[in-house]
């Protein structure tokens, strides 16, 4: 009997989570069934939601090729979860583990080559930047306005010409507010990246034996999370008021 192997796919960066169940034929995935999942209800719903999922189709978590996670950046809660489930599953299943950047998905939905800049508005005046070349991750990080126009307008490596002349690099976005911030450059509308439209990239990892080490993953959040932050700025208030004491101290004695 041939055997066609499955994959299970999560994406839970976005306000709400998605689950996809998929067999790969002939290089190309088929999906066997789709689940959506509620904001806020990710905790709680996630596991179930693959459960049912699996037993829909009559397979066992053990039995899949592959589980693949969308692991940011997106919502740090949502990353968080999705990244720690799939970690969970795949040491309890023996079965390989495969990361996928929310930003290469946009890049792979484009089906551009050359130069491109996937960005995602990440709050705050910031955006989630990735930078690809023919498909392959050049650099991902956080960015501000300032940083993405000059990447936006930096001349091709590869032609010399720059984008405001209509060549690459193409700037990639799938949301309105970032439309509009660099509406200057005329980016590339797309549709909002699903679970679906990671299925590609699983697949093409999978087939390499491209897989990921459950123990030393962690989200692709590429910025720190607001616990961190408020720390961090606790610390550095700290530090400074110390240092304010022990100078003022010097300066009495």
């Amino acid at each position: 009997m041939i055997h066609f192997p499955t994959i299970l796919v999560l994406d839970t960066c976005g306000s709400e989570g998605k689950v996809a169940l998929a067999r790969v034929q002939a290089g190309r995935a088929t999906v066997l069934g789709e689940a959506t999942i509620a904001g806020k209800t990710f905790t709680a719903e996630l596991v179930p939601t693959i459960s049912g999922l699996l037993q829909s189709a009559n397979i066992r978590l053990a039995d899949l090729d592959a589980l693949a996670v969308v692991h940011g950046p997106g919502s740090f809660t949502g990353v968080r979860i999705g990244v720690s489930t799939a970690k969970g599953l795949v040491e309890a299943a023996a079965i390989p583990l495969i990361a996928i950047s929310r930003l290469a998905v946009l890049d792979r939905l484009s089906a551009l080559q050359g130069r491109t800049i996937a960005v995602f508005d990440a709050g705050r005046g910031e955006f989630y930047g990735g930078i690809y070349e023919n498909g392959q991750p050049i650099r991902e990080a956080l960015m501000c306005y300032e940083e993405v126009m000059a990447e936006a307008t930096m001349p091709s490596p590869t032609t010399g010409q720059s984008p405001m002349t209509g060549q690459f690099p193409n700037l990639l976005v799938c949301e309105a507010r970032v439309q509009a911030a660099f509406a200057a450059l005329g980016p590339r509308m797309l549709s909002l990246p699903t679970v679906t439209d990671a299925l590609p990239l699983a697949v093409e990892r999978w087939q390499s034996a491209e897989f990921d080490d459950p123990l030393t993953l962690d989200g692709n959040y590429l910025r720190r999370s607001d616990a961190e932050i408020f720390s961090r700025q606790a610390r550095d208030l700290d530090t400074k008021r110390k240092g304010t004491e022990t100078a003022s101290h010097d300066s009495a004695t």
